[in-house]
């Protein structure tokens, strides 16, 4: 098992004081090479859940294993190792550096990770539709070639998982397509294990499990 949940319960205080749930004894497990989509409404709790899984915020209870290690068990460094070298993050806004032009955007996490592969570069970016853009600056590409950029960044370091935070909320609907045709083939290649936050039903039908976050909990659509 890749990545395993076991109740995690998550609350956050608001303003006036008051406790709000927004996670409730969640379950979930995700093998090698599976995807999985999570659908709710605006402020059911999915972001929250991704953050938990990529170890940027903490449970009130239960535990999250990833690749067998309970997170709970690890340092900040040792999560930060995990989140940087077997995690790739996919976010809705791209997060681009602005003054990188698209090679070395690409190349960024790899870099981190000492893990750069020149031939599997040149095939991600061709089959991406990015080779004549590798010198361009992110603020001359559209929101398409933007997040094909984001997606070989996700890709070149080969890492086991992907968190995808509604990847084509910007894109109009041929382009979501088009860039998750591309995707979905890519991650296959790879054996490589997705979970996808999305409001879009079209977007989850890429997926071999879909669920649905309401009042916390989490239930198979």
């Amino acid at each position: 098992m890749l990545l395993q949940l076991e109740d995690i319960v998550k609350s956050h205080r608001q303003p006036n004081g008051e406790t709000l749930r927004v996670l409730s004894n969640v379950n979930m497990s995700l093998e090698r090479g599976e995807s999985q989509a999570l659908l709710g409404e605006s402020g059911s709790g999915k972001s929250t859940l991704l953050h938990l899984i990529a170890g940027l915020d903490h449970a009130d209870t239960g535990h999250i294993f990833f690749n067998q290690k309970r997170y709970s068990d690890l340092s900040d460094q040792q999560k930060n190792l995990i989140r940087r070298q077997e995690l790739s993050l996919i976010f809705q806004q791209y997060h681009l550096i602005a003054s990188l032009d698209v090679a070395d955007n690409i190349r960024i996490q790899a870099n981190l990770c000492n893990k750069i592969d020149e031939d599997y570069f040149t095939h991600l970016t061709k089959r991406l539709n990015l080779t004549k853009h590798l010198n361009h600056y992110p603020h001359q590409l559209s929101g398409g070639q933007q997040q094909r950029v984001a997606i070989a960044r996700a890709l070149l370091h080969r890492p086991k998982l992907i968190l995808a935070d509604e990847p084509t909320g910007n894109l109009d609907e041929t382009t979501s397509k088009l860039v998750m045709d591309t995707f979905f083939e890519l991650i296959q290649e790879n054996n490589t294990a997705l979970l996808m936050v999305t409001h879009s039903p079209a977007m989850a039908g890429y997926c071999d499990t879909q669920w649905q976050l309401h009042n916390g909990h989490l239930v198979r659509s």
